[in-house]
C-alpha cells in the first residue's frame, strides 16, 4: 500500500458509526491552519 494513504488512513477515526478526521489533521492534510478549515472558499475557490 501507499505509505501516503496509509498516514491519510491512519488518520480517520470511528466514532460513533462515522467516519471523522479531527481538524489538525485535516489542516496538515491541506497545508493550511486549524483555523482556514472551515472556510470552504479558501481550500476550493473555484467552488464558491
Amino acid at each position: 500500500m501507499n505509505p501516503q494513504l496509509a498516514a491519510i488512513q491512519n488518520k480517520i477515526y470511528e466514532i460513533r458509526g462515522q467516519c471523522v478526521m479531527l481538524d489538525r489533521d485535516l489542516a496538515q492534510l491541506y497545508g493550511v491552519t486549524t483555523a482556514n478549515i472551515f472556510n470552504f472558499n479558501y481550500l476550493c475557490p473555484s467552488e464558491s
